[in-house]
């Protein structure tokens, strides 16, 4: 039985495929597979394009009539009916529903009982947050700035003294930032 290819549609329930609009009838034959070649001058009118809608509805009609064939059959009321009597049916789902809702409490519990024991033995430390290595990647910053800056105004006026100011000065600043953070965070 030959199918249609490119360019072509295939003609209700038979076996003839026609061309559709912009290509070369009639469709040529390379092994069993009709195919039709663009036309280089199409004419496209109101005819050929209702033929055409045609042709293409019929054709999705009957995949649909296919797909829709496939499935009833597949899952029929006898399958179901045999389905429920080989014990695998709703009655077997509803248990087996129970004895993993059963499972997951036993091992909710032995989960908790595992982790109360951890902390209260103090094995278990506290869980480390993103927020807590960012406020502490930032004081680190604060002190390297810092150490920076009295390096450098040591160097630049070669006096210990001002070195300490600044340090005196980033300490009431680090003390500040300090206050905010435990007051709003």
């Amino acid at each position: 039985m030959p199918t249609c290819g490119a360019g072509t549609v295939k003609l209700g329930f038979s076996d003839a495929c026609e061309s559709l609009p912009g290509y070369v009838t009639p469709p040529t034959s390379i092994k069993d597979v009709f195919t039709a070649v663009p036309d280089s001058n199409p004419q496209v009118g109101p005819d050929i394009v209702a033929r055409t809608l045609t042709a293409r509805i019929n054709y999705i009609i009957t995949k649909i009539n296919e797909a829709k064939t496939a499935v009833t059959t597949a899952i029929s009321p006898a399958y179901l009916k045999n389905l429920e009597n080989s014990g695998t049916g709703r009655g077997q789902t509803g248990s087996r529903l129970s004895d993993l809702k059963r499972e997951e409490l036993s091992a909710d519990t032995a989960f908790r009982e595992a982790e109360a024991a951890a902390q209260a033995s103090g094995l278990q430390g506290r869980k480390r947050t993103l927020q807590e290595f960012i406020i502490t990647f930032f004081f680190i910053a604060f002190l390297v700035l810092t150490i920076t800056l009295m390096i450098r105004s040591y160097t630049i006026l070669q006096d210990w003294n001002e070195a300490f100011k600044i340090l005196g000065l980033m300490t009431i600043v680090y003390g500040c930032i300090w206050g905010i953070l435990v007051r709003y965070a």
